[in-house]
């Protein structure tokens, strides 16, 4: 069986704990390491070189998104996802133009971050389905509205 290696970053304790516990409960995870700030996970994944980097968007000294925009030019076989209470359209761009791979919500990480994992293992994306609905709905066009304009007077 193979290992899959994992670095978890988040600045609130409890949420780390939950995340910590999630990743121990996987046989075929690892975790190799924990941050608390943006600066102390790069350092970490430069010296651990996990296979996936779980960061969250909203750290001290720098943030997920920068951390992720760095860590696509130096590791670009890392996956990295994201953990965020954002969940809107602006947020998931910049992280997948950053070249994040996943986009979990923190509200919904206990149900998804394992599966979100497992997606960016084997190639794909994963975006939130907590956020496909809103992105979609979103994107999708709106149907045009029928205006009447009263004939003008001669």
């Amino acid at each position: 069986m193979t290992t899959t290696r994992i670095v978890l970053a988040d600045d609130h304790p409890i949420v780390l704990d939950g995340l910590r516990n999630l990743i121990r409960a996987e046989a075929d995870f690892e975790l190799v390491g924990e941050a608390t700030s943006g600066l102390a996970a790069l350092k970490l994944i430069r010296e651990k070189r996990p296979d996936v980097a779980v960061l969250d968007i909203s750290m001290p000294e720098l943030n997920g998104i920068m951390l992720s925009r760095r860590l696509a030019g130096e590791m670009p076989d890392l996956r990295v996802l994201v953990l965020t209470l954002h969940e809107d359209r602006a947020y998931l761009n910049q992280a997948l133009e950053a070249g994040v791979r996943g986009y979990v919500l923190k509200r919904s990480a206990v149900e998804n971050l394992v599966h979100a994992v497992r997606a960016v293992m084997v190639g794909g994306t994963y975006v939130d389905p907590g956020i496909v609905g809103r992105v979609s709905r979103a994107s999708a066009p709106t149907p045009s509205r029928r205006q009447t304009k009263a004939p003008p007077r001669r």
